[in-house]
């Protein structure tokens, strides 16, 4: 859990900055 967390907040920082507004309309810690 904690290795995929640390994944998603690296994908979370890509993503947002590729697309901020996505990003933050879909909350990845929902994404369980």
């Amino acid at each position: 859990m904690l290795e995929k967390q640390k994944e998603g907040k690296k994908r979370m920082k890509s993503i947002g900055k590729i697309n901020p507004e996505s990003f933050r309309g879909r909350k990845p810690s929902s994404r369980s």
